[in-house]
Formats: structure tokens, C-alpha cells, sequence
């Protein structure tokens, strides 16, 4: 980098070429390779997030509370970093231990946990609290299949559950899906309930008139999943078909 300066002894400026100390002598370089094991480019890649720190202290802790707490090995925690550096200077007292307790009680296999670990600047302790509780109310304090909609769902836990799924609910039980129903979506395609009620009510209303299934039917879930994955012009596609064999068979 060419700075320009005034020598005090002269009324001439003079360019200097500056240069601060390489990047690469950080103490953390050697930290993230040999503690964590990364390497020299990974490391040199993150150490942006870390040139403020000034001890491994902190890192140290995170590791700990990762390895020993969350039971992560020593490929997964090596991935968590990677992804998002900034964790090592994470508070492992305030943000990751109310985060990370609380989805241990859920017994989360370590895959699912690692992803959500990766994600754990995305969502806050409170919130993710809300949520466990708002779906254990929901699944009769099931604790295994709260665990199951978070996996399915990890991506939508910064949001608020209660207000979205609440509107997601009403929008079942007034088509004459059975509590046990709505239960199995919510289980096996939570997404589906994350979504704006308006596209809910339309797709589960095509799902009588387009594959002949009522609500009542036990077939009525696969049906959905069957609309819910069909393409907008495939599914146009189709209910024209169907209208065209209709008013054919009159």
C-alpha cells in the first residue's frame, strides 16, 4: 500500500512503500492448524474473523464446549469451523451452551446437530426456546418428534412458529384433516406448514378434485405430497386433463 508523507525536515513529500506485518505470523494460523485442523490455506481463509483475538482462550472453550458438550468429533467440529469461523469467538457461557443444551435434551443425532451448530448465528436462544416449546405443546410433549421437525425444519428457526404455523392449522382442521393428519404433516413436511396459508388452502384443495382423494380418505396425506411436489405447470397440466376426462365421461 504507497502512502504519501512530509518529512519534517522538508518541504518535499515523499512516497513510502508501507506494509503492515504479514498476515500469515498471526498466532492463529498455527492454532487453527494444529488445534483444529486446518490447512495453512484454510486457515489464512478464516483469519479475518480472528485477527482481533488476542489469546486462545476463548477458542479454546468453544472447542471444548463443542467436542465434550455436543459430542461432535473431530471432523465435524473441523467442518463447523470452516463454515463460520466467527464461532471460535463466540461466548460459549451466553450464546452456545442455552443453544446447544437445550437441543441436546432433544436428543439430536450429531449429524443433524452439527448442521445446527452451523447455523447457530441465525438463530437466538429465546426464539429457539419458544419454538421447542410452542412444538412439544403441539406433539403432546413428545420430545423425539419435536427433535424430528427441527431437522426438517432447521432452516425456518429464527422464525416464530406459533405465528406461522397457527395460521397453517386453522387452515387444516377447516378442510377436515384429523388432529392425527395434521400430526403427520407436520412430521414428515414441515416446510409445507411454513408457508403462506393462501398457497396451503390451494394446494389442498386440488387435491380432491385433481386425484379424487377426500380429506377423509388415508390416502389423503400422500396425495398431498403428491400436489405439493408437482411443478405449477405440471399440475395445470394435469387438472386440465382431468377436466377434459370429466367432460368426456358426462
Amino acid at each position: 500500500m504507497w502512502i504519501l508523507r512530509l518529512k519534517p525536515s522538508s518541504k518535499h513529500l515523499q512516497y513510502l512503500n508501507y506494509s503492515t506485518q504479514p498476515i500469515h505470523n498471526h498466532f492463529m494460523v498455527d492454532y487453527l492448524v494444529n488445534s483444529v485442523g486446518f490447512s495453512k490455506d484454510q486457515a489464512l481463509s478464516a483469519l479475518p474473523d480472528l485477527t482481533h483475538l488476542k489469546s486462545t482462550q476463548n477458542p479454546d472453550s468453544v472447542l471444548h464446549f463443542l467436542k465434550h458438550q455436543c459430542r461432535l468429533d473431530n471432523t465435524q467440529v473441523r467442518n463447523i469451523v470452516h463454515y463460520r469461523p466467527k464461532i471460535l469467538t463466540t461466548s460459549v457461557h451466553k450464546t452456545l451452551a442455552p443453544k446447544f443444551t437445550l437441543l441436546q435434551q432433544l436428543a439430536l443425532p450429531t449429524p443433524g446437530l452439527e448442521k445446527l451448530v452451523k447455523q447457530s448465528f441465525n438463530f437466538s436462544s429465546n426464539r429457539l426456546g419458544a419454538n421447542v416449546n410452542f412444538l412439544r405443546e403441539l406433539l403432546g410433549g413428545c420430545d423425539d418428534k419435536v427433535s424430528k421437525v427441527i431437522q426438517r425444519s432447521w432452516w425456518m428457526l429464527s422464525s416464530n412458529y406459533a405465528h406461522k404455523l397457527s395460521s397453517s392449522l386453522l387452515v387444516l382442521k377447516n378442510n377436515g384433516l384429523s388432529d392425527d393428519k395434521i400430526q403427520s404433516i407436520l412430521l414428515k413436511n414441515p416446510a409445507c406448514l411454513l408457508q403462506n396459508p393462501r398457497w396451503l388452502e390451494a394446494t389442498i384443495t386440488k387435491v380432491e378434485p385433481v386425484l379424487g382423494v377426500s380429506p377423509e380418505s388415508p390416502r389423503f396425506l400422500d396425495g398431498l405430497e403428491i400436489i405439493i411436489s408437482l411443478s405449477k405447470s405440471t399440475l395445470e397440466s394435469l387438472e386440465a386433463l382431468v377436466g377434459r376426462i370429466r367432460k368426456y365421461l358426462q
